[in-house]
């Protein structure tokens, strides 16, 4: 009897095993989360009142001029921009997911950026953020009566287009392949936040062939009166979708936009007035990726 019950426990154990061994799940590791930390960039500062331009790394050593701080940014570095008027800059650096290059009003300043060129600011790169700049056009030191005869226009066949009449206020464009973009990259992740952009004759804001760009709580008016081109306050024009994503992606939200509208007709849409809005999404070439929230559009 002893024996027996020693077989049938010998058994039970081994079908207990046997069951256990077969109803065990198969537990697949899960990899590790990767987190790429911040790009820690340096802090320079642009000071107009300076006598002197220095290495830009302190308040004391400021660059006297933005061109200066443009030429030294790389991914993750913050620009301070202390009172003063400046001259037009382009930034032709991309940042990076985890470092965006930040061009930023140092606190309780308002600098200018006065213009009568092509732009005021020309982003040519990707992970890019301006923040309190503002930037005033060329609208005050011309007439209507001599934008309606500028070069290359509708009264005018002859001559060249003048940047006097046309100037774009915050300008992306990623049309062009060149130098700063050998490759035809297409330009995206453009915030411009807090700013005010007034008098251009082009648009206030205007991308071309971009991606998820953000516009929000700036002040837009008195821009596009003189451009033979067509243009608005706030221009979203052919945009690309550089991941294949249809989430909304560009966003402009909550900016007060006035005063924008046109006195001198496109030239490429038969001479006529066809633009001149507060916001224009226009020719896009994908869907769902736009979104407008809390603006507030004052008719002239």
């Amino acid at each position: 009897m002893v024996m027996k019950n020693i077989f049938y426990l010998l058994i039970g154990g081994f079908f207990s095993l046997a069951c256990s061994k077969e109803s065990t799940p198969t537990v697949t590791p899960t990899p590790p989360v990767v987190v790429t930390p911040p790009i820690v960039g340096k802090t320079y500062y642009v000071d107009a009142s300076i006598s002197a331009s220095g290495n830009g790394l302190t308040e004391a050593t400021a660059f006297k001029t933005l061109t200066e701080a443009a030429n030294a940014t790389a991914a993750g570095d913050v620009v301070l921009v202390k009172d003063g008027t400046y001259a037009a800059f382009q930034e032709t650096t991309s940042g990076k997911d985890n470092g965006w290059i930040t061009w930023r009003a140092f606190p309780n300043h308002k600098p200018l950026i006065s213009f009568d060129g092509w732009q005021g600011i020309y982003i040519k790169g990707s992970y890019v953020e301006i923040d309190g700049l503002t930037v005033r056009g060329n609208n005050a030191k011309v007439t209507l009566a001599a934008a309606l005869k500028q070069g290359k226009g509708c009264e005018n066949t002859g001559g060249n287009y003048e940047p006097i009449y046309n100037g774009n206020g915050i300008y992306v464009d990623s049309r062009k392949t060149d130098a700063n973009n050998p490759t035809g990259e297409k330009y995206h992740h453009v915030t411009i936040r807090n700013c005010t952009v007034y008098e251009c004759g082009g648009p206030g804001i205007g991308t071309i062939q971009a991606d998820y760009i953000v516009v929000e709580n700036c002040t837009i008016y008195n821009n596009s009166w003189y451009s033979l081109f067509g243009t608005s306050g706030i221009s979203l024009y052919q945009h690309i979708n550089s991941d294949a994503s249809q989430d909304v992606k560009n966003i402009i939200h909550n900016n007060v936009i006035y005063g924008n509208r046109m006195f001198v007709p496109w030239v490429f849409g038969n001479c006529k007035f066809t633009d001149g809005n507060g916001i224009i999404i226009d020719d896009f070439k994908t869907r769902k990726t736009a979104q407008l929230s809390e603006n507030m559009l004052v008719r002239p």
